[in-house]
């Protein structure tokens, strides 16, 4: 099933909640789809937390001449945060402050830049690579978190369909709560999610 296309309708439609609700009188399909929202973004944050390659998108920057920073919205877009060990030609890059970049100044480098930092809007490299470093190490790879995208009712279920059970289960439980349930009941609920979820990714790592 991993491999197999499965829409947020479909799993909506399975859920204990809809069998429970086939008029669509008490959850209409926009407020289920919200809270399936909810759930996967709860379970990509927690993927991002433990490194999970499930979450993590490959890159790559053309690096040029006498050029330091590039461009986070155009070489890697929707940019989250920077995976571990997640920026190398052959070696890894070193991550650094903005005062380290400050600190180098325009010191050049004839070999593979040996340090990266980030702004909000850029990612730089340091030192900054001549025509040489350019020839011998054109292109940067990257590794990162995008910003995950909310889900319409037609799109597929995301991370491989791993998480559909604890997402429906997730949605079907909070569905059900009344408006006044105590804020302990919503805390459970997504504790369960996260067990779940951490289990789940776990296990897709041998041992």
């Amino acid at each position: 099933m991993a491999d197999t296309a499965v829409t947020v309708q479909t799993d909506i439609d399975n859920s204990i909640a809809r069998a429970k609700d086939v008029a669509k009188t008490q959850w209409a399909d926009p407020q289920l789809l919200i809270f399936t929202n909810k759930a996967v973004d709860y379970i990509y944050k927690l993927l991002i937390r433990i490194g999970s390659e499930l979450v993590k998108t490959d890159a790559t920057i053309p690096i040029v001449e006498s050029t330091q920073e590039y461009l986070l919205a155009t070489h890697l877009p929707d940019f989250w945060s920077m995976s571990t060990k997640g920026v190398y030609f052959t070696d890894f890059l070193t991550p650094c402050t903005h005062e380290d970049k400050i600190r180098a100044g325009s010191t050049t480098t004839d070999v593979a830049p040996t340090m990266y930092y980030l702004t909000d809007t850029h990612l730089g490299v340091v030192n900054i690579p001549t025509a040489t470093s350019v020839a011998a190490y054109p292109t940067l790879n990257c590794r990162y978190y995008k910003k995950n995208t909310t889900l319409a009712l037609t799109d597929n279920m995301p991370f491989k369909n791993l998480f559909n059970e604890p997402i429906s289960a997730f949605v079907d439980h909070i569905a059900v709560l009344k408006t006044t349930a105590p804020t302990e009941e919503f805390t459970a609920l997504y504790n369960a999610l996260e067990e779940s979820t951490l289990e789940i990714a776990r296990n897709r790592i041998p041992i």
